[in-house]
């Protein structure tokens, strides 16, 4: 996908619609960050808390956007997450004028033919699974971690695209027990000071000034 073509190809489209509000621009260009950090893949999930976030929209007025956006013809594919825990997932259509070969001559990679949840690295021609947020968050759950724990890890990965994450148990493993570790040693930490604070004054020896 050609980042400046898409976004030529959707001023083009939207300028002609009549019932076009600026939220479902704001929707648009919002997906079409996340999916620029992830890589440009053809179907790309989307945490409802941060695209909420990104967006400043009620939650009404996103999922009115996004049904704008597909039934217009913006995206070719649309799946609403059943509650805002589990991601919605999104597809863009191609809106520039040139065919997806012309864009693989000039260069310009697309991922139409990957899986929902895979992506494909180039270099090492192994493939990464993004796991939905419900999956993460009952994992969490599961390690004896919580909810918070669960959404900063979503978000952390989403925002670098999933990058060389083969598998995202282990690195979830891996933050649930730093989590612990550093949880730890700040109540160590605690009971330190409080300790030092509260501990009785001992007698002072002044026999050696003598």
């Amino acid at each position: 996908m050609n980042y400046i073509e898409q976004i030529n190809g959707f001023w083009g489209k939207f300028e002609a619609l009549p019932k076009g509000r600026p939220f479902h621009i704001t929707l648009y260009f919002a997906l079409l960050n996340i999916n620029n950090r992830c890589g440009w893949n053809d179907v790309f999930s989307v945490n409802f808390d941060r695209i909420i976030q990104m967006t400043k929209l009620d939650k009404n007025t996103y999922y009115k956007a996004c049904e704008f956006l597909y039934e217009n013809g913006f995206l070719k594919y649309y799946e609403k997450g059943r509650n805002k825990y589990q991601s919605a997932q999104f597809s863009f259509r191609l809106l520039s004028d040139k065919s997806e070969s012309t864009l693989k001559q000039s260069g310009i990679h697309t991922e139409s033919k990957r899986n929902t949840h895979k992506r494909l690295n180039n270099k090492t021609n192994k493939q990464y699974t993004v796991p939905d947020f419900e999956n993460v968050q009952i994992y969490f759950i599961e390690k004896g971690s919580n909810e918070n724990e669960a959404l900063k890890f979503f978000n952390y990965n989403t925002s670098r695209g999933w990058k060389n994450v083969e598998e995202w148990q282990p690195l979830a493993e891996n933050w649930i027990l730093n989590f612990k570790i550093k949880k730890d040693e700040n109540k160590y930490s605690k009971s330190n000071r409080k300790s030092s604070t509260s501990a009785p004054l001992g007698k002072q020896d002044y026999s050696a000034r003598f």
